[in-house]
């Protein structure tokens, strides 16, 4: 089945799509329902599985790796200035491991399913500002991160901005880190 889904490049958008939503639920109702291990071992296993469908894994490893420090920046700094909550506060504003598993999930679409978006980036910083709080506004009626009530849609706005920005950039590193 790998096989034929490897040699087949619509089979494998197709599974790339399937793979990165089944990654995303599992990954968010994991954290949800206090279990980050479960969440961010779901996201691994994903990605292990996307990665044995490739040939170029290396340089698909470094952009995974990157995208995830990216976020775990883009989040921190959600958390920092309180445009969302993401388990119990601490004295640090960090984001969570598992939602630096999710940012990482996220960048096995980069070159595959979400690939049309490459050499568009107006339209892929739409597409960001649009999907990126209603993944957010989804993952928290989960129960995964709590949007603050008395200033929902300010809060979805400026992950809306942030995605905006984020989105074409991980495009263009997507496209600095060759594939051969």
């Amino acid at each position: 089945m790998i096989a034929t889904i490897k040699e087949n490049k619509h089979y494998f958008t197709i599974a790339n799509v399937v793979l990165f939503q089944l990654g995303w639920f599992l990954c968010v109702f994991s954290a949800a329902n206090n279990l980050a291990a479960i969440s961010i071992l779901s996201c691994v296993a994903i990605i292990g599985l996307h990665l044995s469908m490739l040939r170029h894994i290396k340089q698909e490893i470094k952009l995974i790796l990157l995208t995830g420090a990216i976020g775990f920046v883009v989040d921190s700094l959600h958390i920092a200035f309180n445009v969302f909550h993401a388990g119990p506060a601490n004295n640090l504003p960090l984001a969570p491991l598992w939602l630096v598993a999710l940012w990482m999930l996220f960048a096995i679409s980069l070159r595959h399913s979400l690939a049309w978006l490459a050499d568009k980036p107006w339209l892929s910083a739409g597409v960001g500002a649009v999907f990126a709080p209603l993944a957010y506004f989804a993952g928290s009626r989960l129960g995964a991160i709590e949007l603050p009530q008395y200033d929902m849609l300010t809060s979805l706005v400026a992950i809306g901005l942030a995605w905006a920005i984020v989105t074409p950039l991980l495009f263009g590193l997507a496209k600095r880190i060759p594939e051969t």
